[in-house]
């Protein structure tokens, strides 16, 4: 079984705003998916997809037949999360924004297996690194 690391949501200057929503599914990588719809997600391309994945490729939630592009999960704490459930059926909660034809999932945690839901930690603003000033 996969073990997830517990965080809370990291939050950019371009976190969507709305209600949260948990939407199930499975995490692809979207290259995959993209290139071939009908091969490119389910079990048996997991391993392609965990790949995909380590290399930095863009990850989705195919959910009910949309596809959703996940933001927040760039994180080096983050991103093993993920990578620890790509083969497993995930319930991930966020929220949903639609941006040039994107459907776009932006990520405050995630559940797999029963397990509770992970938060990802928050992002530190650029502002508040050492030497750099608030405005």
């Amino acid at each position: 079984p996969a073990s997830l690391v517990t965080a809370q949501a990291p939050k950019s200057d371009h976190s969507a705003s709305g209600p949260s929503v948990t939407l199930t599914g499975e995490i692809v990588s979207l290259r995959c998916l993209a290139l071939d719809p009908e091969k490119g997600h389910g079990a048996d391309h997991s391993k392609c997809a965990e790949a995909a994945l380590r290399r930095g490729e863009p990850a989705g939630l195919l959910s009910g037949g949309a596809v959703y592009l996940l933001t927040g999960i760039s994180d080096p704490k983050i991103r093993p999360v993920f990578l620890a459930v790509v083969r497993e059926e995930v319930a991930i909660t966020g929220v949903v924004a639609t941006s040039q034809g994107f459907q776009v999932l932006d990520v405050s945690g995630i559940q797999s297996r029963g397990q509770p839901v992970k938060k990802v930690p928050p992002a530190k603003k650029a502002s508040d690194k050492k030497g750099l000033r608030k405005e």
